[in-house]
């Protein structure tokens, strides 16, 4: 219900800015003052709600993976998550992300969970269908949402929207792919907050000589897999980068157990074995229909390959 209130009553602002833009013009001093110092903070909501959820940047990085050097060979790699769309109108569109994605031209995308945030069926459809557009491999994963932590439980649909256009939704599973003539594994976990286990029963026997990269939408699973499971590179999302940047406050509202932010942290495990964890902000939101400092985005990897053994 609150949500919804921001919603539909952010748009007051438009009245408001009109009145105060009189009262400042027309004023006198002491109304002057008042109608500005009120102006502040109902502009900075204004951008949060209508202005900032509506930039899709890029972020470009470089992620050297241990046994690899930058001479080593790379793949470009798209990084999303957290979509949400759904219940907030102003959610970044599938199918912008995807044009996004096709202009970088990169080898693989990934997708790191949260699609869904109290959508119907027929949206369910409707925006993963747009996922076809991507012209690169394409491999997903459900995250806590998709799964009804909090909410209704939408994995079914979420399942039948990707059966549908034929894309590989990984649930403690992994693949093989080719990309730039090297063979590449690509694995997908449960999300944590789905069961009480994590399950890598499915990579007891992986060939270790090929990179791994693994899908977790919680940054908090680095800390509680068992050492065995040897990846290169988690990639992940849920954190949102807080959503809401306000200095010094927004880590309260990432809901994490770990210190887990946004972009690349070393976890070192129970073996010892320090591990990477790449985490993206996202594209949407939850609680409330704004960003603030902290706007949509992709993430574009340029990923080096350790050296073929």
């Amino acid at each position: 219900m609150l949500q919804m209130l921001i919603f539909h009553g952010a748009y007051a602002f438009f009245p408001f800015l009109a009145v105060a833009v009189l009262a400042i013009a027309q004023g006198g001093k002491v109304v002057r003052w008042l109608a500005i110092l009120a102006l502040i903070p109902a502009c900075i909501l204004a951008w949060s709600r209508f202005v900032e959820p509506a930039i899709l940047n890029v972020k470009r990085a470089e992620i050297v993976l241990d046994g690899a050097s930058t001479q080593s060979d790379p793949i470009q790699v798209a990084l999303f998550a957290d979509t949400h769309f759904g219940t907030f109108e102003n959610a970044m569109p599938m199918a912008r992300i995807v044009r996004a994605v096709n202009r970088e031209k990169v080898d693989l995308v990934l997708i790191a969970g949260d699609l869904v945030y109290k959508a119907d069926a027929g949206q369910i459809e409707t925006e993963i269908a747009q996922l076809a557009e991507i012209d690169a491999p394409v491999f997903a994963i459900l995250g806590n949402h998709d799964v009804g932590a909090p909410g209704r439980d939408r994995r079914d649909e979420v399942r039948a929207a990707f059966a549908a256009i034929d894309l590989p939704l990984l649930e403690d599973e992994v693949r093989t792919v080719t990309v730039r003539g090297r063979k590449v594994l690509v694995s997908g976990l449960r999300d944590l907050w789905d069961g009480p286990n994590i399950n890598t029963a499915f990579a007891e026997d992986l060939p270790g000589a090929l990179p791994h990269l693994t899908l977790a939408h919680n940054p908090d699973t680095a800390m509680f897999l068992d050492a065995a499971f040897d990846y290169d590179l988690m990639l992940s999302g849920h954190t949102h980068g807080g959503q809401i940047r306000l200095p010094f406050l927004y880590k309260a509202a990432i809901p994490t157990d770990g210190q887990w932010d946004k972009d690349l942290h070393i976890w070192r495990d129970a073996g010892g074995v320090d591990r990477k964890v790449w985490v993206t902000s996202g594209t949407g939101m939850v609680g409330l229909p704004m960003r603030f400092l902290q706007p949509p985005r992709i993430d574009v990897l340029t990923v080096y390959l350790p050296e073929p053994s």
